[in-house]
């Protein structure tokens, strides 16, 4: 006897990012990029080594509460330029800056 699967998968819809980046730039911005909570690159022009290196400190510090309240941003700085790394409930959003 054959038994049907009548289960149907169920896929959840992407959810669009709250900011655009590229149309509403920091000031001194030179790349960004939208990522998803698994560190996919769903928007933007950030290489991708960049963008998971930064991904990953936020979910190191994502899990920290200060004060009573969790990290929702960082500023990591590099000789040459500035990362800003900030988090909704659906994306990471990187925003590169020029430094000077």
């Amino acid at each position: 006897m054959e038994v049907a699967n009548t289960a149907e998968s169920i896929t959840p819809t992407p959810v669009a990012p709250a900011i655009d980046l590229d149309a509403n730039p920091l000031g001194g911005q030179v790349a960004s990029a939208v990522l998803d909570l698994k560190g996919n690159i769903v928007q933007g022009k950030l290489p991708q080594n960049a963008a998971s290196v930064l991904f990953a400190v936020m979910q190191e510090t994502g899990q920290l509460s200060l004060q009573g309240g969790t990290v929702q941003r960082i500023t990591v700085t590099l000789a040459t330029s500035r990362y800003v790394v900030a988090r909704d409930e659906s994306h990471v959003y990187i925003s590169q800056l020029r430094l000077g």
